[in-house]
């Protein structure tokens, strides 16, 4: 376990960095709950933040689902979103 939390705390600052270094602006307070997703799974803070921040929506049933394939749609609009939240992005 501890072991998870080092890891965790690692990918936190690497995050951390990289949207320093891209101007990204994106609210580590804003958080988006799905029942689909436990709190005590390993990504249940990056979803429910990346899910605050209007990167992911879920789907229309309010699951997120995170146990099947992501389609090439999808992907499309998570990166469009997250373009959107860098400084000067411009279609």
């Amino acid at each position: 376990m501890r072991d998870m939390k080092e890891l965790l705390a690692k990918q936190s600052a690497e995050i951390a960095r990289l949207k320093q270094m891209h101007n990204m602006n994106f609210d580590d307070q804003l958080s988006e709950l799905f029942p689909d997703v436990a709190e005590n799974h390993w990504a249940y803070e990056y979803v429910t933040k990346i899910a605050g921040n209007g990167i992911v929506e879920g789907y229309p049933d309010g699951l997120f689902k995170g146990d099947r394939m992501m389609t090439r749609y999808e992907f499309a609009a998570i990166v469009y979103r997250m373009m959107q939240l860098v400084k000067g992005a411009n279609d």
